[in-house]
């Protein structure tokens, strides 16, 4: 109940921007933003038009099991104790995708060399959105075989992902010269 109050909070102040007003465009960095999208699609379908994924650390849940994971136990828990589990739970955005919400259309993008986060939790995430969503909006995987986790990246590599990432979000709302 908490969750939806906030989001009626959160509707009523985007449905008074200025900018695209029937559309809100979620850039997401890692978790957070996709605990909310069902809360959104649940509610308020027409909330959100696009959401991307850049790197995500997706499935905390399995996160310990990488190369990267056992140096994080410390800040983040383990799922061999209760507590460390139920924390990891929580912020495990592929732990809370539901089937049947109407999430909007999602670009999730990784470089296949990441030595931080795995390549495969984009892709188990992307799978199980494609799954998960009744909204008919596209869930696509952007995979660059040249990069890594974005640090590293070169000036063309960049920008290519930012033209990729306008292009799919110019797209998803609506503006005419990027409609096929």
């Amino acid at each position: 109940m908490e969750e939806r109050v906030w989001w009626t909070r959160l509707r009523w102040r985007l449905r008074g921007a200025t900018m695209w007003p029937a559309f809100v465009l979620a850039l997401v960095l890692d978790t957070v933003l996709l605990r909310a999208l069902p809360i959104a699609g649940d509610t308020a379908p027409d909330l959100f038009a696009a959401a991307l994924f850049q790197v995500g650390c997706l499935d905390t849940i399995r996160m310990e099991t990488t190369t990267n994971g056992v140096p994080n136990i410390p800040e983040f828990g383990t799922v061999t104790t209760l507590e460390g589990f139920k924390g990891l739970y929580e912020m495990s955005a592929y732990a809370h995708v539901t089937d049947g919400v109407k999430y909007p259309a999602v670009l999730l993008t990784h470089g296949i060399n990441d030595p931080r986060v795995e390549p495969w939790m984009s892709a188990k995430m992307t799978a199980r959105l494609q799954a998960a969503t009744a909204s008919g909006w596209p869930v696509l995987f952007r995979v660059d075989y040249d990069a890594g986790h974005g640090i590293g990246s070169t000036k063309r590599q960049r920008q290519e992902m930012l033209a990729d990432q306008w292009a799919f979000l110019l797209w998803q709302m609506g503006e005419p010269a990027f409609q096929p």
